[in-house]
């Protein structure tokens, strides 16, 4: 497959693909189709020269036509072969564009392209795009990350302290920003899971409550939780994460580690007068 059509770009560096491995391709009207399967998807770029050193955008535009991506990948070889030391995480989307940057430290041999990690997938691709990043387009992508995660920061802020890491050159604060924002977008994400497999509405939990009170076999499950002047807001969010189980046959063993804090102390008093199931040890 050779990069043509979607990307208008006279410095797209990415010529052709090729080594697929757990990967059968096929062309669908003129857009290639990738069957990923097997434990390790991947395939291999061809450039027409090999990238120096810099920061390049790597773009792909698909739709996931069946199964579903999970962390997708890019692994880069300078020299010492394909490893996890050199990994670049793509936020991974069932349709539209795929974005990531990427620092290039050397100049580099290959690049491979894993688009689902031991997970079944067709994937249709209309191209692939890799080009280098000017100062100015760099800063224009840290800025606009910079701007959509600001919080009570400033937009002036966020244009001043894009311009500062970027004339400093400070690669890996560039690498910690991109990465939090992959983190946030990427569907496997952790909050982002709970979201999709594990929020229920008032109808389903009540449901789920009826079930598991007719449960023939109902253990009780002891939750051990040590404390020591822990920040109140975290300790109620955790005892309360125990009290909001839907299955209700557990206590929770809370050993207080001789807390100087009062507070700490009336909180974990405060639960367990309410509900019986908490139980509570202060040592000495």
């Amino acid at each position: 497959m050779t990069s043509q059509g979607l990307f208008v770009s006279s410095n797209n560096i990415i010529k052709g693909i090729d080594n697929f491995i757990d990967i059968e391709t096929s062309n669908n009207n003129g857009k290639i189709e990738y069957k990923c399967s097997g434990g390790d998807p991947q395939c291999q770029f061809n450039f027409a020269n090999n990238p120096g050193r810099g920061w390049y955008e790597f773009e792909v535009e698909q739709i996931v036509k069946e199964g579903e991506i999970k962390s997708a990948k890019l692994y880069i070889d300078s020299g010492t072969g394909y490893n996890e030391k050199e990994v670049v995480v793509l936020s991974s989307n069932n349709a539209g564009r795929v974005n990531a940057l990427i620092y290039i430290s050397r100049k580099i041999r290959h690049i491979r392209f894993d688009p689902s990690e031991s997970s079944f997938a067709v994937i249709e691709v209309s191209d692939f795009l890799l080009r280098k990043l000017s100062a100015f387009q760099l800063f224009r992508k840290i800025y606009n990350t910079l701007a959509q995660s600001r919080g009570e920061i400033s937009l002036a802020r966020c244009f001043l302290k894009s311009a500062y890491i970027v004339m400093m050159n400070d690669n890996e604060k560039i690498k910690n920003i991109i990465a939090a924002q992959i983190t946030i977008s990427d569907p496997f994400f952790y909050q982002n899971w709970i979201a999709k497999y594990d929020s229920f509405g008032e109808e389903a939990i009540s449901q789920l409550k009826r079930l598991q009170a007719e449960f023939e076999y109902r253990p009780l499950i002891s939750v051990l939780l040590p404390t020591y002047n822990t920040p109140i807001s975290w300790l109620k969010e955790c005892i309360n994460s125990v009290i909001d189980q839907v299955y209700d046959n557990w206590e929770l063993c809370i050993a207080d580690d001789n807390s100087t804090s009062e507070e700490v102390k009336r909180a974990i008093k405060a639960f367990s007068d309410s509900d019986k199931r908490i139980k509570y040890i202060f040592r000495g």
